[in-house]
């Protein structure tokens, strides 16, 4: 089943929430930071006194020191060890996703198994089960106030506790961790209309403490003092606390960073920052590009590339100097980055340690955990439940580009969006492009080529293929190819032409009826490609056969100008960039992992 078609619509309003409020129970403190000590080298630790506990061992970025252990991608599986000189491996058996250690637990998968919850000795404790049929097929990195997000197939949200048991129900489109006894949540209530997306705040028994209101849209989380950073139906910034009484900020101030210890960052009209405290009165005068507030009433501003530790009064204090960028950690300082290096510093501006070529701010060494139980069979049914005899995503072959393109996304060419197609699920996204017998339409003379108006649709343009790019979490196996042979078989495809000897990846074609698609599966990479297309259009269909197999060929996937030529195609409207159709030899798990680690 295609599944959460809008997450991608849905994930910027909560990937935005841990960047400004100091959520303190949400972001706990490492123990020590993963560095290379030189440029694309190794990668050991360090201390908050800026000392090295170990350098240059693992090939791959580690993740932070949480509770005194951390996790690292080694080779395609993932190791958990404890912190020490000499690290211990902490897993008895390897491990295709991880977490990181919060509250004693840490959630982690198993080769071919659900998501389970290990202890700090890394036994398991708990696995996760299917919540009303439904497998639980993705965790959050971590326990938060004794509860873990989790996903279900179509894109529901939930949580369940340290036994692994569910405790509030997989019901949301959204969800976030726990901080201070409550989280935030957000639910679709027009099908699946992303315009209808409404946000309520919910306690760890699940009951709404808070249900915002449609006039108001959300900006930022502010658990510490249990409110929301809102803009209100009249544009008005302000705070709404979960008792739902909404107090408007001083109309000077247009944007609400940092928040913390009653008091918050703020930007003016020019873009300049300050800080101001809950009273409204201006602690620090909006004169900066960026600042920081920092323990001891102090702040951490920047005057162009130039960085200052100034007071309340806006007095100098500490001169660090022209850096790129300098940003402060809760238990080691700051961290300035220059060209080539990071040097800790102290809040005096003293230094920590020897400088360091990169450090890594990541919680744990994948950004979530997924389950590794009968995941390629679901995805491959998802996959299979695409095409038709007659058609694809429901279209017949045939079909008018009128019927489907938009007209305001519908280029001159034969190739538009498919939204229709364009569909992910929890953990891989695909996108799709159609291909029409004609090109699509014209623009008048009068029209700016940027909207419908003046264009005008080709009577000759019919759908005859479709386009699709597949990108998964996880790298493709063989296992997966089989699977996917096994779901289109039992949707009545049968296999017409098998992969050529010698490639490095899998190219096949399958057929039932009016149907056939082409498949282009690089063998462990993240990537593959599938083409559906009218089995009478047959030029079409050497064409790109032509083109994918000579990339499964190689073991890759074809870059976005070898199949549309250039300008590339249009890119859909929903899942992100079509064009960027990189194979991956190593995993990009970890890239947004860190969000929930303090970094002030």
């Amino acid at each position: 089943m295609i599944t959460n078609r809008y997450a991608a619509l849905l994930a910027p309003l909560f990937l935005l929430i841990v960047s400004c409020a100091d959520h303190k129970d949400v972001k706990p403190v490492p123990d020590y930071v993963p560095v290379q000590t030189q440029k694309d080298g190794k990668w050991g630790f360090m201390a908050p006194d800026g000392k090295l506990l170990f350098a240059d061992k693992y090939e791959s970025q580690p993740s932070l020191v949480l509770e005194g252990a951390f996790s690292v991608k080694e080779g395609e599986e993932y190791n958990l060890y404890r912190a020490a000189a000499n690290p211990e491996k902490i897993n008895a058996k390897p491990l295709v996703a991880v977490g990181n250690y919060v509250e004693g637990l840490i959630p982690a998968t198993f080769p071919g198994e659900r998501i389970s919850i290990l202890d700090s000795k890394g036994d398991k404790v708990a696995q996760l089960m299917p919540v009303d049929g439904h497998e639980l097929v993705k965790s959050d990195v971590a326990f938060h106030n004794g509860l873990l997000v989790v996903t279900t197939p179509d894109g529901k949200f939930g949580y369940v506790d340290t036994k692994g048991e569910c405790v509030i129900k997989p019901i949301y489109d959204a969800a976030l961790p726990f901080g201070g006894g409550y989280a935030m949540v957000a639910k679709m209530t027009d099908g699946n209309n992303p315009s209808s997306l409404r946000v309520s705040i919910i306690d760890t028994k699940g009951k709404s403490v808070l249900d915002v209101k449609p006039e108001y849209t959300v900006v930022d989380l502010d658990l510490t003092h249990k409110r929301l950073i809102v803009n209100d139906i009249n544009g008005h910034l302000g705070f709404l606390s979960f008792k739902d009484e909404f107090t408007p900020v001083p109309s000077e101030v247009t944007n609400i960073g940092q928040v913390s210890d009653g008091r918050f960052v703020f930007a003016n009209e020019k873009g300049l920052c300050g800080v101001m405290d809950d009273d409204f009165k201006q602690v620090l005068a909006p004169e900066y590009q960026h600042v920081e507030i920092l323990d001891n009433d102090k702040f951490l501003a920047s005057l162009g590339k130039d960085f200052v530790i100034v007071n309340s009064g806006g007095g100098e204090e500490v001169k660090l100097g022209a850096v790129q960028y300098a940003g402060f950690m809760q238990g080691f300082g700051i961290f300035a980055y220059d060209v080539n290096t990071v040097r800790l510093l102290s809040e005096d501006g003293s230094p920590k340690g020897k400088p360091v070529a990169g450090i890594g701010l990541n919680a744990s060494a994948c950004s979530s955990v997924r389950s590794d139980f009968e995941s390629a069979k679901r995805i491959a049914g998802d996959l299979a439940a695409i095409p038709s005899g007659a058609g694809v995503a429901g279209i017949a072959w045939g079909t008018p580009a009128e019927q489907i393109a938009p007209a305001a996304d519908s280029a001159t060419g034969i190739y538009a969006a498919l939204p229709q197609a364009s569909l992910s699920g929890v953990d891989y996204i695909l996108n799709s492009v159609a291909v029409y017998t004609a090109p699509v339409g014209t623009f008048s003379a009068m029209a700016d080529g940027e909207s419908s108006e003046g264009f005008a649709y080709n009577p000759d343009a019919r759908l005859t293929g479709a386009d699709f790019y597949f990108r998964g979490e996880a790298p493709i196996t063989k296992s997966f190819v089989s699977q996917l042979k096994n779901a289109y078989t039992a949707a009545g495809f049968k296999e017409i032409k098998q992969t050529p000897a010698g490639m490095k990846g899998e190219c096949f074609v399958m057929q039932k009826e009016q149907t056939a698609v082409i498949f282009c599966i690089p063998v462990g990479g993240y990537d593959a490609n599938f083409f559906v297309y009218s089995a009478a259009d047959t030029a079409l269909g050497e064409r790109w056969y032509g083109l994918l197999s000579r990339a499964a060929a190689d073991g890759g996937v074809p870059m976005a100008e070898a199949l549309f030529g250039k300008p590339a195609a249009p890119e859909p409207h929903v899942d992100g960039e079509y064009a960027d159709r990189s194979s991956r030899p190593v995993g990009v798990a970890g890239e947004d992992s860190g969000e929930r680690v303090s970094s002030r």
